[in-house]
């Protein structure tokens, strides 16, 4: 399907509940991982993009502390929500997230990221799905191809983890509110 096919989506403000996830998953695509963060996921969740499906806490942690070893710093900004009745437990959403290998200066590379969220019955994100470029519906991969690629992804995920720290504090130390009594 070319996406000059798809309906334009109508957007919307996020619930309550979706700007807590997005406000958390906004620090992680921004470099600034930290345990608070992963409560968003429910146990057992995958996350995918184009090159990498990452199953349960440890994989997911792996993937989002990547980002802050890769790259000196990284900001997602430009979210917009989509009016997606048939998510019944879940969300749509678009982001920006430029990539920078130094703290100045133009960013390496900027992605436009569109996103799929599903929940559980708790509200933690099962199943999260960011594929880059224009929004399309959200699909699975079928056929052989689509499982080939699946497997790929996967295997990425599998042999990138080792190079990889899963405890945010190795890549990110936010800055502490205490002040020292005068």
């Amino acid at each position: 399907m070319s996406t000059s096919s798809v309906p334009k989506r109508a957007t919307r403000d996020a619930t309550a509940q979706e700007k807590a996830i997005l406000d958390k998953l906004a620090e992680l695509y921004s470099s600034r991982p930290t345990d608070e963060c992963y409560s968003i996921f429910a146990e057992g969740a995958v996350f995918e993009d184009p090159f990498i499906a990452a199953v349960g806490d440890k994989q997911i942690r792996e993937q989002y502390n990547g980002i802050a070893k890769l790259f000196a710093k990284s900001e997602a900004f430009d979210r917009v929500v989509y009016d997606a009745p048939e998510f019944t437990k879940g969300f749509l959403f678009d982001q920006r997230v430029s990539y920078f290998f130094s703290k100045t200066g133009k960013p390496f590379k900027t992605v436009d990221g569109k996103l799929t969220i599903e929940l559980d019955a708790e509200g933690k994100i099962t199943r999260l799905v960011d594929e880059w470029g224009k929004r399309t519906e959200p699909d699975t991969p079928k056929g052989i191809l689509g499982e080939l690629g699946y497997k790929w992804k996967r295997m990425t995920a599998i042999l990138s983890g080792p190079i990889l720290p899963t405890d945010p504090r190795k890549v990110y130390n936010p800055p502490t509110t205490d002040r020292p009594n005068a």
